[in-house]
Order: structure tokens, then C-alpha cells, then sequence
């Protein structure tokens, strides 16, 4: 569901979505905005794994969780 947003920018940044997004300005911002969230995530992604490899206690959990998941595929399980 589309929401409306009034946002006030700087001229050179209007200028740059009207230059740009001149057929339809609001999909244009979005997509923009869309492709910055994208980034955001990522990036807190990356960040996320970082902190876990740093941790020594999830790292010696993933180790635990790793030996038991090759005991059940060497069982069979």
C-alpha cells in the first residue's frame, strides 16, 4: 500500500529528481530510497556476521551444532 510522504530537500537535490525522474518522480524516489534500505540491510548483515565471528561463545556453538549435524548424516539420520 502506497503511503504519501511530504519531505522538504535542498534545491540541487530537487533539481536532480526532476532532471532524472522527470516521467514520474515519486517511482523514482522510491526506487532510490529502496536501493539505500538495501544497503542499510546489507551492511547490518555484514556487521551482524562480523560481531559472531568475533564472539567466542557462538563460535564454539557453531562448532557444537556442526559435530552434530556430521554425526547424523555419518548415521544416516
Amino acid at each position: 500500500m502506497a503511503k504519501r510522504l511530504n519531505v522538504t530537500i535542498d534545491q540541487d537535490v530537487y533539481d536532480f529528481v526532476v532532471q532524472y525522474g522527470a516521467d514520474n518522480r515519486s517511482a523514482f524516489v522510491n526506487k532510490i530510497l529502496k536501493e539505500a534500505k538495501r544497503r542499510i540491510l546489507e551492511f547490518e548483515i555484514k556487521r551482524a556476521c562480523m560481531d559472531e565471528l568475533e564472539d567466542s561463545a557462538a563460535q564454539s556453538e557453531i562448532v557444537t551444532w556442526d559435530n552434530a549435524a556430521a554425526d547424523g548424516w555419518a548415521n544416516g539420520d
